[in-house]
């Protein structure tokens, strides 16, 4: 978080050292500029744990409204320093204020399990650790498909609900009660 932090005061001073047509730039101005990296890294921790990272191509840095948009995202989540998940979309955005995520545009996360999760669009909600979207969405674990439009779940996959959802089984032992056939 460290890095982050210095990344943003050195865009700051890069930004607040500029002038605006010749004239000094006042400081409501200047706090509402956005700060453009290119390879961006960041780490998100939570009491010194790791709790994810995020890569991007390309961030836009917005301190005034307290978010970081992001192109061409990957991210890998963990629990206790392990990685358990990871996840690609094609944009995205954090709200630093919440650490709620944003992403869309063929978005794909893959849980070290091997489950995964396909759609256009995802968000996760930091206060609940829920995962959600109203879009479109296929859940794959083993040879199981589920499928709909509205889904909340956990990070693994583990507790999926899809509001309008469709199913294919293809092993449906797996289904059948213990003692009947």
């Amino acid at each position: 978080m460290k890095s982050y932090r210095i990344i943003i005061v050195l865009g700051l001073l890069a930004v607040l050292g500029c002038s605006r047509q010749g004239r000094q730039a006042s400081l409501a101005e200047k706090t509402r500029e956005v700060v453009t990296m290119r390879g961006f890294h960041m780490v998100q921790t939570d009491l010194g744990v790791k709790k994810y990272i995020i890569d991007a191509d390309e961030a836009n840095i917005n301190p005034r409204v307290k978010l970081i948009s992001f192109k061409v995202v990957k991210t890998k989540y963990y629990d206790k320093e392990k990685e358990i998940a990871n996840l690609r979309s094609d944009t995205g955005v954090i709200h630093t204020d919440t650490n709620d995520i944003e992403v869309k545009g063929n978005v794909l996360l893959k849980t070290t399990d091997g489950s995964r999760l396909e759609t256009e669009s995802l968000t996760w909600s930091n206060a609940k650790n829920k995962l959600r979207t109203e879009a479109f969405v296929k859940v794959f674990r083993g040879d199981n498909v589920m499928s709909g439009y509205g889904m909340e779940s956990d990070l693994l996959l583990e507790n999926v609900t899809i509001k309008k959802v469709s199913t294919r089984i293809s092993d449906l032992e797996t289904f059948k009660e213990k003692g009947k056939k």
